[in-house]
């Protein structure tokens, strides 16, 4: 998980290639963020590593997906859309959605500044 995260602090870019779609097991997957700040402290006093995070690409490959319609606009949805819409809180009381939305936060937060091409 160091060497990851040292990774991870040292590009510029982290590519996420993944075949098929955005589901719940991708994002799972995704998962190692939270231990970022367990093994990254910026600065003396832990502060922000999301500002020092690379921009992410979260590459799908191998699969075919109509996107739809973005209901606002009546154009096509684009592929940053769909990566949003996938990254977009669950509503529910349940502890076991809650931990996904945390997942979902953190991706946000740690790259500020991501991607999503098929």
């Amino acid at each position: 998980m160091k060497l990851f995260a040292l990774t991870v602090l040292l590009s510029s870019f982290l590519i996420f290639n993944q075949v098929g779609v955005i589901d719940e097991a991708a994002i799972q997957n995704l998962s190692v963020v939270t231990q970022l700040a367990k093994n990254v402290q910026v600065g003396g006093d832990g502060g922000e590593i999301a500002q020092h995070m690379p921009q992410f690409l979260w590459l799908l490959r191998d699969f075919t997906l109509e996107l739809g319609v973005n209901e606002e606009t009546g154009e096509p949805v684009t592929t940053q859309e769909y990566l949003e819409n996938c990254l977009k809180e669950q509503e529910s009381l349940s502890q076991k959605v809650k931990e996904k939305n945390r997942l979902r936060a953190l991706i946000k937060t740690y790259f500020q500044v991501r991607f999503s091409d098929s």
